[in-house]
This record gives structure tokens, C-alpha cells and sequence, in this order.
């Protein structure tokens, strides 16, 4: 019943006529039915209130929540080695003309570890650490000298030598194909960077000399014999001296294939301290 006196003032200006309709309070005017809301409208929101809702990016990565930038956890294993030409010019190998039989040990090595990165594209932020695994064997070590004299090398054995690494790098991204609302959903793209870390030393490198050293801890143990001959009757002559804390330093280029900005696939090749190849994955979020 309260409806029908607005109701009767919404007619009167049809009586009084338009001049007369002018002079009626604002507040008892009725809106135009094209003013009026409908069913299914969104409510009308009036002056600086309105807000626009932010446009969906045009591939690159998307987002998370409140943050315009993803990140990884990531599981990650490189070979390591150290190609024999850079030795050559320091120790002989045993193909070398006048050398003993013995093989030059080969320099090589596993790392694995975890990495943690902030991926603000093009900006990769790598925070990572690893444990470093050496798989050289035991073997003699003949430095190059004038003139030369190939009985004088030491024999060095490794004992549970590694290292266990700590280090952050930066990589820049380069989109080849996009991820993102509007791109596909697997991408490819190109990471180049560098970084540094701290290596600390496991284990060591147990090493015999010749007999004529003076190094040796027990110089009455077969003292005019090579190391290659008192290594099988000789105690050692002690450890190798390496400083226990060594630096990292990469140097690196990748490539990373990732799913829908869940899932990532990257490869590895660079510098890592010594040359290396390998591989990354993990999840994005």
C-alpha cells in the first residue's frame, strides 16, 4: 500500500503539464526505464569508485595469487669433467712419447642437488646448493718437465674426495615460444648467465712420491723407487694440500621447455668451475 501515493506522483506530471512537471522535487522524480537495472545487470557504481579489472597478459608467464612473478623448486644433476687436452700441457699421459704404462687418471665428477628460483622474467634468480661427487680413480701423475723424467710423477688416490657447494646464479630469459592465456601451452625459451658459490672440500687425495723425495713420511720404504712401485709396499706419504674452501664460479647456457607454467624440463651447459652438462626439473608455482 506504501507504493501507491509514488505511484500517483509519478503521474502527476502527466496532469499539470511539462512546465509544471519541472518544478517537482529531484527527490520524487522517477528514473527512465532505459536508467533502470535489469535482471542480470551488474549494480551500477557511480564516480572514482569504479575500478577496472587488469588485462590478462599476453604470454610470457602468468601470475600467482597476489604475485606478478612465479617460482621453482627444482631438482638438478651435471656431469663434471675436465677435457684432457688442458691437462696434456701440465701432466704426460701414457701415449706420450718415453712414458711409463700408467693412464693419466680422467677428471670427472657428478653433482646433484636442489635449486630454489624466482622467476621474474626475463630475470631468473637461482639460489641453489649440491653436493659434488668425483669419480676419478687412482693413478699416476707425471708432470711435464725439460728435460723430462717419468719417474718422478706421484701416485694419488682419492678418498671420499667431493665437495659440498653453495652458490646463486642469474639467468636471463629469452622467450622462443610463449607461455600464457593468450600463447601456447608448452613453451620454449633461452636462459644466459652467471654466478658464484663456495665449495666446501670432502675428503681428500692420498698421494705417494718417489723414493728420492724428501716429502716422504717414511723415506726408508723403498727409497730409490718411483711411486708407481711404492704404492703397493709403502705406506702413504699423507694427503694432498687443498685449501677446504674453494670458489664456484658458472658460466651458463640452457635451454627450458615449460608445461603450462606447472612443470618445467631445463638443460644445462657451461662452466662450473670445471666444463659441465645436465639437466633440470621441477615444479613451478
Amino acid at each position: 500500500m506504501a507504493l501507491l501515493p509514488i505511484a500517483a506522483l509519478g503521474t502527476l506530471p502527466l496532469l499539470v503539464g511539462p512546465a509544471r512537471a519541472s518544478t517537482l522535487p529531484a527527490s520524487l522524480a522517477l528514473p527512465d526505464r532505459q536508467d533502470a537495472p535489469t535482471e542480470g545487470d551488474a549494480p551500477p557504481t557511480g564516480g572514482d569508485s569504479t575500478t577496472t579489472a587488469a588485462p590478462a597478459p599476453k604470454g610470457g608467464h602468468g601470475t600467482r595469487g597476489n604475485r606478478t612473478y612465479l617460482m621453482q623448486l627444482n631438482a638438478r644433476a651435471r656431469y663434471l669433467s675436465v677435457p684432457s687436452s688442458v691437462i696434456d700441457p701440465w701432466f704426460y699421459d701414457s701415449d706420450d712419447e718415453g712414458a711409463n704404462p700408467y693412464d693419466r687418471p680422467k677428471v670427472r665428477g657428478w653433482a646433484f642437488g636442489g635449486e630454489y628460483v624466482f622467476d621474474l622474467e626475463p630475470g631468473n634468480y637461482v639460489i641453489y646448493g649440491e653436493y659434488i661427487h668425483s669419480t676419478m680413480g687412482e693413478g699416476y701423475w707425471d708432470d711435464v718437465e725439460e728435460p723430462a723424467d717419468h719417474d718422478d710423477g706421484d701416485w694419488v688416490r682419492p678418498d671420499g674426495f667431493g665437495g659440498v657447494v653453495f652458490g646463486a646464479s642469474y639467468l636471463h630469459e629469452i622467450d622462443a615460444i610463449p607461455t600464457g592465456p593468450d600463447a601456447s601451452d608448452v613453451g620454449l625459451s633461452f636462459l644466459f648467465g652467471a654466478g658464484l658459490g663456495l665449495v666446501v672440500v670432502t675428503g681428500g687425495l692420498e698421494e705417494w712420491h718417489p723414493g728420492s723425495n724428501p716429502d716422504n713420511l717414511d723415506p726408508t720404504c723403498r727409497p730409490s723407487s718411483p711411486a708407481y712401485d711404492r704404492v703397493d709396499v709403502c705406506g702413504s706419504d699423507g694427503y694432498k694440500r687443498i685449501p677446504k674452501v674453494l670458489p664456484m664460479v658458472d658460466l651458463s647456457a640452457s635451454a627450458r621447455v615449460n608445461f603450462s607454467d606447472h612443470f618445467h624440463v631445463r638443460i644445462d651447459g657451461g662452466l662450473h668451475d670445471v666444463l659441465s652438462v645436465g639437466t633440470a626439473v621441477g615444479v613451478v608455482f
